[in-house]
């Protein structure tokens, strides 16, 4: 957040109007099934 005051750069959701995507991996299914539950229970899933 210094950085981005220091600098003025704009926040890269506001660029891509609040849309940010990740591509997610995982060791085994059943871990990126529990991850994706865990990001779909915060609320972050599209």
């Amino acid at each position: 957040m210094n950085k981005i005051e220091q600098t003025g750069a704009s926040l890269l959701s506001s660029l891509t109007d609040g849309t940010h995507l990740h591509l997610l991996e995982a060791p085994s299914d059943s871990m990126l099934d529990e991850a994706v539950q865990a990001l779909e229970r915060a609320g972050y899933l599209l």
